[in-house]
């Protein structure tokens, strides 16, 4: 985008979707197809969303030059002929008519609505970044939770056996209450990933990184270190005091972060503030996609065994 805008930076995110359309396009695993199709889906329509205030302007502006042009070159003398040859007449005419930018007219709309206090546009535009970060926490959560589902269905006889060791005790009742629920119809083995997951904690980045590194931590030692990213800390932490504290940084924030200088300052994201978190979060993604792809793309050495015996 150019940069002749002052505030361009408040109100324009660009979220680079077309990266993690380009990093799903070779991954292998069948398994993984289902998660990342809706990953895709879902931040494709967060790009959209974030993009909003200069589709919506930029939309207006070429909407309102289109009919001025169609204005003077209506002045411009009586039409003759045909209707084909009429707007054909009107259609050079039109073309002979200077044309405005319309993106950088956009902009400088933006740019006066934005410096307008009276109407809040200002806040509004916040206000849509602050909900689509929230979003976009959820995308990503939602992500994590379903590959981490997908390859412990997957490997039942290794990974599923050690997030099922982790957390024994709190799994044999759900287990036993699924059995009893289902009149003892049910097939463990090929739902173990679903049912283990009610056993971790995905709603935060410490139990999202305990639940990989239970699953993971003799097959992929190092893939918990993907999470440790300040900024995936960040979104996590707005996301929880947009929710849940009307967008207020509480003492819960400054913990997680540890950081108390913002304590009672009010969130008010700006679209490239939206933009680094959302494109951090790609990158993390791809980096888990390429793992577990990698992963799944071997052969389980104890699911072998186990039918060997």
């Amino acid at each position: 985008m150019p940069q002749k805008s002052k505030h361009l930076k408040r109100y324009a995110s660009a979220i680079k979707t077309t990266t993690l359309k380009e990093a799903l396009e070779v991954v292998q695993s069948v398994e993984l197809k289902a998660p990342c199709t809706v990953l895709l889906g879902n931040l494709e329509h967060l790009s959209a969303t974030a993009l909003l205030p200069v589709s919506l302007v930029c939309n207006t502006t070429h909407q309102t030059d289109f009919y001025e042009r169609f204005r003077r070159a209506m002045m411009q003398g009586e039409l003759q002929g045909t209707k084909e040859e009429q707007r054909a007449e009107i259609e050079k005419r039109m073309e002979a008519l200077d044309k405005k930018d319309h993106f950088e007219w956009s902009l400088s709309i933006l740019d006066s609505l934005i410096e307008d206090q009276e109407i809040g546009v200002s806040k509004g535009i916040s206000g849509l970044f602050n909900m689509n970060l929230a979003f976009l926490w959820s995308i990503f959560e939602t992500f994590v939770i379903d590959v981490w589902i997908t390859a412990v269905n997957s490997r039942p006889e290794s990974i599923g056996r050690a997030v099922v060791e982790e957390r024994k005790e709190f799994l044999m009742k759900t287990i036993f209450n699924l059995a009893v629920d289902s009149n003892f119809n049910l097939s463990i083995q090929e739902r173990i990933g679903n049912i283990s997951a009610t056993a971790y904690d995905f709603t935060s980045i410490r139990g999202i990184s305990k639940a990989y590194e239970v699953a993971f931590k003799k097959k992929k030692p190092k893939l918990n270190s993907i999470f440790k990213n300040q900024k995936l800390l960040c979104v996590n932490a707005l996301r929880n005091v947009t929710i849940h504290n009307g967008g207020v940084i509480d003492e819960a924030y400054c913990r997680m972060l540890e950081d108390f200088s913002k304590l009672g300052d009010k969130v008010e994201l700006t679209g490239h503030q939206l933009q680094e978190y959302a494109n951090t979060i790609i990158d993390i993604v791809i980096e888990l996609i390429q793992t577990i792809d990698q992963f799944l793309a071997q052969k389980d050495n104890n699911a072998i065994h186990a039918t060997r015996a």
